[in-house]
């Protein structure tokens, strides 16, 4: 049984720990002081991302209620591409050297922030862990069958999978880097090259120290079953997995078993996101269920006593089910 975790912010966030874009521009590391009006005329990512904070903040907390940081530096990419392409423009020498040196204090000040407020919450012991997050797990661990697990997480998720919940050294890959380690290395950007003018390519992912290679197609490929947990789809997310769905798809055999998808999200409002993300990125989300078996799950359902827990339920009994199916193959 090949078995793929896909895990996102969507699990940190249900653990309690506050790894936001939200939270860390509400914090003390927020690198953007207040800045004045002549200071914000110049066009450039960090006034961008102030002019954005200014707009979505509280009246009465003066607290940013909503930010998306590679939301913003994307549309600020597609910006400055167009001035780059325009017959009279260019992007000045100034900026791209400001907006480099800002995209570098940005991750610096997130991984500062990550390191103090949020390191602080796990390592004594995290406390309130809802109880359907460790039967989602106890279901998905063997001892005996690996699983592959890649994170979309600057916290560590393999030491919180161990310490948390049990798991035999888990072998994690981080697709975006680390805050907690001797050499921080996250990764903040945008994935479509389209979308970024040849002068600041150091706004693609791909670009930056912290991308490495990994083998998360390959392993998506040989994977009987994937189970996301916490990844929403939208934005940058999509780009890594939509050739993967499409292929599953396209290659469908009668004659072999459906790949099993299971998407953990936090309530039904976003199952209905991830499904329109998976149509604007030309996934047929009828098709899925038709070639995979498909299932959603709505976490804030779980512990209802009702439909919640029985779907719970169900997906512990399929993942047992899998693991019986492999130990009567192997012996």
């Amino acid at each position: 049984m090949n078995t793929t975790l896909i895990i996102g912010n969507g699990f940190d966030l249900a653990l309690k720990l506050k790894t936001s874009y939200r939270d860390f521009a509400n914090s003390e590391f927020w690198p953007i002081a207040h800045m004045s009006a002549n200071n914000l005329r110049e066009n450039s990512l960090k006034n961008s991302i102030y002019k954005f904070t200014q707009e979505h903040q509280d009246s009465k907390t003066g607290e940013v209620r909503w930010i998306d940081l590679e939301a913003i530096i994307k549309e600020y990419a597609l910006e400055r591409k167009e001035e780059e392409e325009s017959p009279v423009g260019g992007i000045s020498q100034d900026i791209i050297k400001k907006d480099k040196d800002f995209l570098e204090t940005l991750k610096l000040s997130f991984t500062k922030y990550l390191c103090s407020n949020v390191k602080e919450l796990i390592e004594p012991g995290m406390k309130g862990i809802p109880l359907y997050i460790s039967e989602v797990l106890n279901a998905i661990f063997s001892k005996d069958f690996s699983t592959s697990i890649y994170s979309f997480n600057y916290t560590d998720t393999g030491s919180i999978l161990k310490s948390f919940f049990n798991w035999i050294n888990p072998n994690v890959t981080h697709i975006h880097g680390k805050a907690f380690s001797s050499h921080p290395d996250i990764v903040l950007g945008v994935n479509d090259r389209t979308a970024v003018p040849k002068a600041q390519r150091y706004f693609l992912k791909s670009h930056q120290i912290g991308f490495k290679s990994n083998n998360i197609f390959e392993d998506l490929r040989k994977s009987d079953t994937t189970i996301f947990f916490g990844l929403s789809f939208g934005g940058n997310d999509m780009d890594y997995f939509k050739e993967y769905f499409k292929s599953i798809i396209l290659k469908y055999n009668p004659n072999m078993p459906k790949k099993t998808i299971c998407i953990f999200t936090k309530d039904l409002e976003n199952v209905y996101a991830i499904k329109s993300f998976f149509e604007d990125a030309d996934v047929s989300v009828r098709d899925l269920f038709l070639y995979a078996d498909l299932r959603f799950y709505a976490t804030d359902t779980f512990g209802d006593g009702e439909v919640g827990d029985s779907r719970l339920q169900d997906f512990v009994e399929l993942m047992r089910s899998r693991k019986q199916i492999m130990t009567t193959e192997i012996l």
